[in-house]
């Protein structure tokens, strides 16, 4: 009896130890998948929205419930097959973790279906408007954003909408501004620009940045030039029976600019066209005198400078402004010590538009490159463009090792149990 339980004893050891394995490693499995499905849930984009639909250009947005990087992949045919970052990733170079996330389509083709996917999301289709005359006046309102501690509210995406308008929306930069062109708005069917009441019409501004957002609904005579701050989680503002006067007095008029201590001299004029996607902007002022320079665009810039000993200033932007319109801001400090503005609209000429001259940087001056993605081609389709992983994005469904290890055990202590 004693000689067959000394048998039987290891057999029964090494079968319970084949079980516990076998637990284990069901148990890190189930782990894992379930990790990698909050994972998937945690990244799905939210609160997506189409906006600025023109004939070439969409851009898309969404939130994130935790920071994660932004991607879409578009393209005319499906699957999309063109990989294209967030807008802020492509103006700096690498790729960042946001909540918030803004994504420009652009040199599209006119009345074309285009199919896209948010990161590893369902595949959708969008279609870009017909191709209309552009209008000749450039028509912008700006304003501010701040966080509820006052200070400036940076990447807030902010949607301008109306009854009769397809949407449109702008990030703020550094300095929590931000610029939107009215005169681009299109009615809902694209078909042409969309016209508004000066008088009557409502504008309807929402401002986004991860969690935090408010709004505000102020007439179109009150909006113009610019709209008042913006506090975000702050209950929602209502600007139309308000005097405009009184609510912004922070918010300088253009009419400033003829007895403003600081100048733009190039772009000359409003509305100017200039023929350089890298252009020099000018300025006077007083010597040693601090300004803050945004250039409005699909990605704001924002930079600080100073006018030197002779009275001058300048600023080449570190990359290529797309062809189109866009807005210069100057932001400065008055003698009073209070803060005033100057602004400037030009237009952008695509390459061969115009023979115009176009005032660059001298040969000695040195430009920084703005970043270009790499592209790669691939059997079949399109070329593609190289970018970073985003693992974050991509749910993991579990880990083979764990497996491997405890099946290779469990093989092993079935042999010894034959064997003893």
């Amino acid at each position: 009896m004693a000689k067959i339980l000394s048998k039987k004893l290891p057999t029964i050891a090494v079968l319970l130890l084949l079980g516990i394995a076998l637990l284990i490693g069901f148990f890190l499995i189930n782990k894992e998948g379930f990790l990698g499905s909050k994972k998937k849930e945690i990244n799905l984009p939210l609160e997506v929205r189409y906006t600025n639909i023109q004939d070439d250009q969409i851009t898309i947005s969404w939130l994130t419930q935790k920071p994660t990087k932004g991607i879409v992949y578009y393209g005319e045919s499906s699957p999309p097959e063109i990989a294209l970052t967030d807008s802020r990733d492509q103006q700096s170079g690498k790729t960042e973790e946001r909540q918030t996330h803004y994504v420009n389509l652009k040199n599209l083709n006119p009345q074309k279906n285009y199919y896209f996917k948010i990161g590893d999301g369902e595949e959708k289709s969008i279609s870009t408007g017909p191709k209309l005359t552009k209008i000749k006046e450039a028509k912008t309102i700006s304003g501010k954003i701040l966080n509820p501690d006052k200070s400036p509210a940076k990447g807030t995406i902010v949607y301008l909408s109306s009854a009769n308008i397809n949407s449109l929306s702008a990030l703020t930069d550094n300095n929590g501004r931000f610029t939107i062109f009215i005169n681009q708005a299109r009615v809902k069917d694209l078909t042409e620009y969309a016209s508004f009441d000066v008088d009557a019409s409502i504008l309807k501004f929402e401002a986004q940045n991860g969690d935090k957002k408010t709004s505000a609904v102020i007439l179109t005579k009150n909006a113009f030039p610019a709209i008042p701050d913006l506090i975000l989680d702050h209950q929602n503002y209502d600007f139309r029976e308000e005097n405009k006067a009184e609510q912004m007095p922070s918010s300088p008029s253009k009419s400033s600019l003829n007895s403003s201590i600081i100048t733009i001299d190039n772009p000359t004029t409003d509305g100017e066209k200039i023929n350089s996607q890298q252009p020099n902007f000018l300025g006077q002022g007083p010597p040693n005198k601090v300004i803050t320079i945004q250039i409005q665009s699909p990605e704001p810039y924002s930079t600080s400078t100073t006018v030197d000993e002779s009275g001058n200033w300048s600023l080449i932007p570190p990359f290529k402004l797309t062809p189109g319109e866009h807005s210069i801001q100057v932001t400065y400090l008055n003698e009073l010590g209070k803060e005033e503005t100057i602004n400037r609209n030009f237009l952008v000429l695509a390459a061969g538009e115009s023979e115009l001259p176009a005032i660059t940087s001298s040969p000695s001056a040195e430009l920084v490159p703005s970043p270009s993605p790499i592209l790669k081609s691939s059997p079949n389709s399109v070329a593609r463009i190289s970018i970073p992983a985003t693992d974050e994005g991509v749910p993991i469904t579990g880990i083979s090792w764990p497996t491997t290890v405890f099946s290779l055990t469990g093989i092993l202590l079935i042999v010894l149990a034959i064997l003893a």
